[in-house]
C-alpha cells in the first residue's frame, strides 16, 4: 500500500503550528488510531532557501519535533510509532533558485504507512 501524505505548513522562519496544522494534527491522529491497527507515521521537515543552510536544519528539525510533540500529545498515537527526519533546504519540494523563498517548501510531510503483512 502506498503512505497518505498530509502536510502542516509553516510561516517564514517559524516553527509554531498554526490551528490549520493543528487541525491536520487531528485529521492524522484520528485516521491512525480509527482505522488503523498497525500504522506508522514518518515526518519529514523541510524549509525554503531563504538564510543560512545551517540555520534551515535546524528550523528543519523544530518543525518536525513540533510536529511529533503535537502528535503525540493527542494520546492517539502509540509510542514508537512516529519516526522524525528533517532535510533543511537540501531536499526542497519545489526547487528554488538560492535563497529564494517559497511557501511551498515551509512544511513538515506526514506520512501515514500502513504495515500490513
Amino acid at each position: 500500500m502506498h503512505p497518505t501524505l498530509f502536510q502542516v505548513n509553516f510561516d517564514s522562519n517559524k516553527y509554531d503550528i498554526t490551528p490549520d496544522g493543528m487541525q491536520t494534527i487531528d485529521e492524522v491522529a484520528r485516521l491512525v488510531s480509527e482505522e488503523h491497527a498497525r500504522t506508522f507515521i514518518t515526518l519529514v521537515g523541510h524549509t525554503d532557501a531563504a538564510g543560512s543552510a545551517s540555520k534551515n536544519t535546524e528550523l528543519a528539525e523544530r518543525r518536525a519535533m513540533a510536529v511529533h510533540d503535537a502528535l503525540m500529545g493527542t494520546g492517539k498515537i502509540p509510542a514508537g510509532r512516529i519516526v522524525a527526519a528533517w532535510t533543511g533546504e537540501e531536499e526542497q519540494i519545489i526547487q528554488t533558485g538560492n535563497s529564494k523563498p517559497d511557501a511551498r517548501n515551509r512544511v513538515v510531510d506526514i506520512f501515514i504507512i500502513d504495515d500490513v503483512p
